[in-house]
C-alpha cells in the first residue's frame, strides 16, 4: 500500500525519502516495482543488527499494516523520540495518538494512508517535536525495564510460581 502511495505524482515531486529495513521474499517484487513505478523515495537499506542507529538518521516510522500485534520495531521507534505513522491496526493505537505523537490512518488502506502522509506532511516542521512526545508518551506505557519484569515472570513460571509479578 505505502509503495503505491508513494507512486502517485504529488509523492514522486516532493522531497520525501522512506529507508525500508528488512530481508525477505518480497524484496525483487518491491525493486521491480521501484523501477517499473520510478519510485526513488522508497529506499531498501536491507537487514541491520542496529535498529537504534538506522532510526538516528530518520525523523520517524511509517508502519502500514493491515494486521499487526504492537510492533517492537514501533516500540523502538517510539524510544529513539521518532514519531510514527500508522494504520490503527492491532496494538499500535495503543501507543500513537494522532495529531499528537504520530500520525494514525482512519484504515489500513491505500487511501487512507494517503490521507494520513498527506497529514503528516503538512505538519513536517513539528516532526522533532512529535518525536518528543512520542518518546515521553512510550516511556509511561512501559515498564522502566521490560527485560527485567520479562526475565521475573520467566523465573517465576519455571519455579512453578505462575503468580503474575
Amino acid at each position: 500500500m505505502l509503495l503505491d502511495v508513494l507512486a502517485m505524482e504529488k509523492w514522486k515531486a516532493r522531497p520525501l525519502r522512506v529507508l525500508a529495513y528488512g530481508e525477505g521474499p518480497d524484496r525483487s517484487w518491491a525493486e521491480a516495482f521501484l523501477a517499473e513505478h520510478e519510485v526513488t523515495a522508497f529506499i531498501l537499506k536491507g537487514h541491520t543488527n542496529n535498529m537504534e542507529a538506522a532510526l538516528k538518521g530518520v525523523q520517524g516510522l511509517v508502519m502500514p499494516s493491515r494486521f499487526e500485534g504492537t510492533p517492537i520495531a514501533l516500540v523502538d521507534a517510539l524510544l529513539c523520540h521518532r514519531m510514527a505513522i500508522i494504520t490503527p491496526v492491532g496494538g499500535m493505537p495503543e501507543f500513537v495518538q494522532d495529531g499528537i505523537n504520530g500520525f494514525v490512518a482512519t484504515d489500513a488502506t491505500k487511501e487512507a494512508i494517503n490521507d494520513c502522509l498527506e497529514r503528516a506532511w503538512q505538519r513536517r516542521r513539528e516532526w522533532k517535536q512529535l518525536g518528543l512526545k512520542a518518546g515521553e508518551s512510550v516511556r509511561r506505557l512501559l515498564p522502566e525495564h521490560p527485560h527485567m519484569q520479562y526475565i521475573e515472570t520467566l523465573s517465576k513460571v519455571l519455579t512453578g510460581n505462575r503468580s503474575a509479578p
